[in-house]
Formats: structure tokens, sequence, C-alpha cells
């Protein structure tokens, strides 16, 4: 849609489709979109937009169209941007969490084993105070 409006005021930006598509990314991560908007809503010409292509300018102002195709399309591309960066984050955490389950299941087992050898170095520790109890008490 860009192309047909604004080829001709602004061919710097969208001179043809693979050219709109690098503009229309550079507006979604909002890398200088208010310049872009300023040139397409007052012209080329009354923002001083530079021609390095040649190509022909007709310069052309279209405020309230420019507005509202720049500002709308901001706000849904962040906004599919914000999307796509959350779920990428929440895949991860899901990932993580299965991961930390699996090795948590294969601590498991070893877990029950340091347990159980504990309550039994508790035990022989009980064993050697007796032991030495009744040495100390034979002893006296």
């Amino acid at each position: 849609l860009g192309v047909f409006l604004w080829r001709d005021n602004d061919p710097v930006h969208f001179r043809d489709l693979p050219t709109a598509l690098l503009t229309l990314f550079s507006v979604v991560t909002l890398e200088g979109w208010t310049e872009i908007m300023s040139a397409q809503m007052y012209g080329s010409d009354a923002v001083g937009l530079a021609n390095p292509t040649g190509l022909p300018m007709r310069p052309a102002a279209r405020p309230v169209l420019a507005a509202v195709y720049f500002v709308s399309f901001v706000l849904l591309g962040t906004m599919i941007m914000l999307n796509l960066f959350i779920g990428v984050i929440v895949g991860s955490m899901s990932e993580a969490q299965a991961e930390r389950d699996r090795l948590l299941a294969q601590m498991a087992p070893a877990s029950d084993e340091l347990t159980e050898l504990e309550r039994q170095v508790d035990g022989l520790r009980e064993q050697v105070r007796r032991l030495r109890m009744r040495g100390a008490a034979g002893r006296g």
C-alpha cells in the first residue's frame, strides 16, 4: 500500500516493494519512523528529504492518510513484535522448566539415598556416643 501511496513523493523509502518492506521494518522497530511519516505527511520537499536514487520526486502532502497509516502500523506492528518477543521468552521458560523437572526427577533417587545415609550416620553417631559413655562409666 505504501508503494502505491508514496512512490512519487518518497522514492527513497517507497520506490518498490523490497524497499518499502525494509522501510516498514524500520518503522515497526521504531527506527526513524517519525521522519519517514513526516515526509509523507508534509511532502518530501517540506522536510528536505534527500534523493540519492535519482528517481523523480513529485512531493505530495497527505497528512491525515500518513498519520493514520503510520500510527496504526506502528501500534499493530509493535504489538505483534511484543507478542513474538513474549512468546519466545515464555517458550524458553517452558523449556527451562521442563529441563529442571527432568533433572529433579533424575536426582530424586540420589536424594533418597542421601537421606537414608544421613539417617544411618545419625544412628552410628548415637552408637558411638553410647559406647563412649559406657567407656567413661567403666573407668570412673
